[in-house]
């Protein structure tokens, strides 16, 4: 019997404990070879840069989000020493969870002094902060141009701001200027105010999903 093609034959009940017990499914993905693909062991850092067991050379480390390697700095690690010792440490820690305390403010501080502004607000991580940040600022009604190559968290936020969202392509000032006069002519041909509705260009400054830089003089 084989039991790939279909038949209205009626197997018995010992064909059918045999097709069972031979029955051997497909593997899901193709057997991996150790030696094909060696487990890369960090023995020592430096800053972004990593010496693996059996290698060398050091390599670069492209696996991080720490681009520069400032987390490896000797005073970064000494003052998160610090604040082990006063704070503790647990699973995790958000903010909106165990509440404000003295470095959060003093941080905050910090920046604004540094920035130049009335007031800071600091999230937890990037991907909070710009998720949170749009639908702040933007609202239903109002229009975003969006490059189409922004990351996840960007366009979390752009959804949560329940805008009427364009997109153009990625890096295209070009583009984005045939939409720009595309609405023009619209606002002119339906006599609407542009003063009525707000509107933002989104975009990155260094991309995660392409590792290009916005053209910011152009834009």
């Amino acid at each position: 019997v084989d039991p790939t093609k279909e038949t209205k034959t009626k197997l018995s009940q010992k064909e059918i404990d045999w097709l069972i017990e031979s029955w051997e499914p497909e593997p899901l993905v193709t057997e991996v070879m150790e030696e094909q693909n060696p487990l890369h062991v960090v023995e020592r850092m430096n800053g972004n840069q990593l010496k693996l067991r059996g290698m060398k050379d050091t390599v670069l480390d492209l696996s991080s989000n720490d681009f520069l390697g400032l987390g490896k700095l000797p005073s970064i690690k000494e003052n998160a020493h610090k604040a082990l010792d006063k704070y503790g440490c647990g699973s995790c820690g958000p903010r909106g969870f165990y509440g404000t305390i003295d470095v959060h403010l003093q941080f905050e501080a910090d920046l604004a002094k540094f920035m130049g502004t009335q007031q800071a607000l600091c999230y937890s991580d990037g991907a909070s902060a710009v998720s949170s940040c749009i639908p702040a600022y933007s609202k239903k009604g109002d229009l975003l141009l969006v490059d189409e190559a922004c990351s996840e968290p960007i366009r979390t936020g752009v959804n949560l701001s329940r805008s009427t969202v364009h997109y153009f392509k990625h890096n295209d000032m070009k583009d984005l200027r045939n939409i720009m006069e595309t609405i023009v002519k619209d606002d002119k041909k339906n006599k609407r105010d542009s003063l009525q509705q707000r509107r933002f260009v989104v975009t990155e400054g260094l991309f995660n999903a392409t590792g290009k830089l916005c053209p910011l003089p152009e834009l």
